[in-house]
């Protein structure tokens, strides 16, 4: 990947197939039953533990988000806070 800020290439993206798609399909329709079984409050718990991981995570996230976009860093602290309050959000309505 290239940073449109600064051109520097700062990783490697994997390229995705079919096989990939459909892999990835076949595993959520093997997870759907068991997250279909489950309480509101317990997917309600389940996003907020994400939305925690995005906030433990949030500056190496803004970091590589504003590398990958071309934005700013302060922005993208934000667009984390957004992201994460967004989980919370709807767990609160799971719940």
């Amino acid at each position: 990947s290239i940073s449109p800020a600064t051109g520097e290439d700062f990783g490697a993206v994997a390229i995705g197939g079919p096989e990939d798609m459909d892999a990835a399909i076949a595993a959520a329709r093997t997870a759907f039953p068991a997250w279909r079984d489950l309480t509101p409050r317990a997917r309600g718990l389940y996003l907020r533990q994400a939305a925690q991981v995005l906030r433990d995570n949030k500056t190496e996230l803004a970091r590589l988000d504003a590398a990958e976009s071309g934005n700013p860093f302060a922005a993208m602290l934000k667009d984390v806070d957004i992201a994460a309050d967004s989980l919370d959000y709807f767990a609160g309505l799971a719940a």
